[in-house]
C-alpha cells in the first residue's frame, strides 16, 4: 500500500469513526430522552406513609349565607379548568409545649416586655391577665404558651389618640417586627406582612384609606412552610388576618411623646412546627373538592362586598352565584393547638347577588382524602 492509498484509507477510518461515535452518542442521548418521557408518562408510584395513621378532622368555623341562599359555582380560572395538584401532601407533627417550673416567671417577664408591667389577675390555672390602666388595653396571656391577645377599650381610646398620627405602613411594619423581636418572640418563617389602616368611632374599628384620617395602623403576619420545591402558605380561620397581629396607634392628644406610637391590640399564635417529623398522606382531587365545595360542605372562611368596610361585622348575605378565580393548596392552623398540620384547598373567587353586586369570597375544603380522617 504506497501512500496516496494509505491517506485514503486512513480518511475513510476517521469518518467511519466519526460516524461510529455520532452514532453511539445519539443512542445514548435518544435512550435517555425515551427513559425519561416514559418516567414522565407513567411516573413511579409513591405510597403514602401515613404513619400517624387517621387524622382528626378539621374543625374550620365558615361564616353563614343567607337563608334560601343557592348559589351556582362556576370555574373562571385563566385557564377555565382546574388545575392539577400532587397526590399526596405532608402532613405535619405540631409540638405541644411543655410547662416549665419557671413558666409563671417567665409569663411575668414577657408582659413586663410587653408594656403591662402591673399586677395580674388569674383567668385560670394557664392564663393570666394584665390591663394597663392608662390605655385601657388587657393583655391575657396563656403562661404555657406564652401566647397572648392584647384587647383595647375602643371608647377609651376613642379621644385618647391623635389622627393622622399613626405610622406609614413601611414604617410600621418594622415597628411591629422589633415589638416581637425585643420581647424574644420568634418570627421564624413568617414571610409575608400586610397593612391596614383604621381609626375608631368608640365602638368598633373603621377601615381607612390613608394616614391623615387615620388613627391605627394594624400589622398581620403571615407564614408559610416549603416541603420540598413548592412554598404553601399557612393560613388561619380569617385568611385576611394573621395569627400575629399588632395595631400601632399614633400620637396621644394629651402630650406629644418622644414615643410616637403604643401597642393597642394585637395577638401572637405561634405553634412550633416539627418539620422532621412529618408523613405524607393521600389528597383528595380537585374536582372532588370542588364537589364539596359546590355541595356546600365547604367552609367560607372571607365573604365581603366590594364596597363594605373590612372591620365591619359579617351579615349573612344571599349570592346567587360564585365565580372561582384561584384554586391552591395552603396548610390550616386553627385558633386552638392543633397536633397536626394539615393541608387545605383554598378556593378564591367572586360572589354574586342577583342585583349585580359583587363581594369577594374564599373558601376552605380539608385537603386530605376522606379515608384517613376519623
Amino acid at each position: 500500500m504506497d501512500l496516496s492509498e494509505t491517506a485514503t484509507f486512513t480518511k475513510r477510518a476517521v469518518v467511519v469513526i466519526i460516524a461510529l461515535l455520532v452514532v453511539v452518542y445519539s443512542s445514548k442521548y435518544a435512550i435517555k430522552a425515551g427513559i425519561a418521557t416514559w418516567r414522565k408518562i407513567n411516573p413511579p408510584i409513591v405510597k403514602p406513609t401515613t404513619s400517624f395513621g387517621k387524622l382528626p378532622a378539621l374543625s374550620i368555623p365558615s361564616l353563614k349565607l343567607a337563608e334560601g341562599a343557592t348559589p351556582t359555582f362556576s370555574v373562571d380560572t385563566p385557564t377555565g379548568r382546574l388545575p392539577s395538584f400532587s397526590g399526596l401532601m405532608p402532613v405535619y407533627k405540631v409540638i405541644t409545649p411543655g410547662v416549665t417550673q419557671k413558666y409563671e416567671e417567665n409569663a411575668i417577664a414577657l408582659a413586663s416586655k410587653l408594656g403591662f408591667a402591673g399586677v395580674h389577675s388569674s383567668i385560670s390555672s394557664s392564663a393570666f391577665s394584665w390591663k394597663n390602666e392608662e390605655l385601657g388595653t388587657v393583655l391575657k396571656m396563656n403562661v404555657v404558651t406564652r401566647n397572648f391577645s392584647i384587647e383595647s377599650d375602643w371608647k377609651t381610646l376613642k379621644d385618647k389618640i391623635q389622627i393622622a398620627t399613626c405610622p406609614y405602613p413601611s414604617e410600621a411594619k418594622n415597628v411591629a417586627i422589633e415589638f416581637f423581636e425585643s420581647a424574644g418572640l420568634t418570627l421564624e418563617d413568617y414571610d409575608t406582612l400586610t397593612t391596614k389602616l383604621a381609626r375608631t368611632d368608640g365602638s368598633n374599628l373603621i377601615e381607612t384609606s390613608s394616614v391623615s384620617e387615620s388613627q391605627f395602623t394594624i400589622v398581620d403576619f403571615f407564614r408559610s412552610i416549603k416541603p420540598g420545591e413548592y412554598l404553601y402558605k399557612i393560613l388561619g380561620p380569617n385568611p385576611k388576618r394573621g395569627m400575629i397581629e399588632l395595631v400601632i396607634s399614633g400620637k396621644k392628644t394629651d402630650q406629644n411623646r418622644p414615643e410616637d406610637t403604643s401597642f393597642v391590640g394585637g395577638r401572637y399564635m405561634f405553634r412550633e412546627i416539627d418539620k422532621k417529623n412529618f408523613s405524607t398522606y393521600p389528597v383528595k382531587s380537585v374536582e372532588a373538592a370542588y364537589q364539596e365545595l359546590s355541595e356546600g360542605k365547604g367552609s367560607i372562611t372571607y365573604l365581603k362586598p366590594g364596597n363594605e368596610d373590612f372591620f365591619a361585622t359579617y351579615t349573612p348575605i344571599k349570592p346567587s352565584s360564585i365565580k372561582i378565580r384561584e384554586i391552591y393548596i395552603a396548610y390550616f392552623e386553627p385558633e386552638t393547638l392543633p397536633q397536626y398540620l394539615q393541608p387545605i384547598f383554598v378556593f378564591e373567587g367572586k360572589a354574586f347577588s342577583n342585583e349585580g353586586k359583587e363581594g369577594e369570597y374564599i373558601a376552605y375544603v380539608p385537603a386530605l382524602s376522606n379515608e384517613w380522617i376519623k
